[in-house]
């Protein structure tokens, strides 16, 4: 069993265009049928419950929000609500903060309990103390909504980074 998904392991990488996501399957499949790996794993349904859990109230959670964008040298932040009263309503956040190119969103916002604030406590432009210290920022958004369609450039950037639920 275990040779024949290293071989498949092994053919997805020798590709010209390799299929990153099988890859990581058969990663996963070959640890989990190794006796001697042990490793933690996170069920989905837990990044639901630190938003839920953790930020207990929609006021917590716009300011959560916020404080991500003065730890990202925003002086000005606009909250907008659009048929607030309805269903399907909509919340929007917009800052002129610095923004953050591809690698920072898949390696901070992206990543459960990233050490980034620890090793930059300050920020760049203005030299602010950072005021979130959880990382629950990117969680708050489920206690405001059902989707969230998240925007971000930088400054001089070509193109910045959308994300929306398919």
């Amino acid at each position: 069993m275990a040779k024949d998904i290293k071989e498949k392991l092994q053919q997805e990488l020798i590709k010209e265009k390799p299929d990153y996501e099988a890859i990581s399957k058969l990663t996963n499949e070959l640890l989990d049928n190794n006796e001697e790996a042990v490793r933690f794993s996170v069920d989905a349904q837990h990044i639901n419950r630190l938003g839920l859990e953790l930020v207990g109230k929609q006021e917590t959670a716009l300011s959560e929000l916020i404080k991500n964008a003065f730890d990202a040298d925003a002086l000005k932040v606009k909250i907008k609500f659009q048929n607030h009263a309805t269903p399907g309503g909509k919340l929007i956040i917009e800052d002129d903060g610095s923004g953050m190119d591809a690698e920072t969103v898949k390696n901070s916002w992206m990543r459960l309990s990233t050490n980034q604030k620890i090793n930059t406590p300050i920020s760049p432009k203005y030299g602010r103390i950072r005021a979130g210290k959880k990382g629950i920022g990117r969680f708050a958004v489920q206690r405001l909504g059902k989707k969230l369609i998240f925007e971000t450039e930088t400054k001089g950037a070509s193109k910045g980074m959308h994300m929306k639920p398919q």
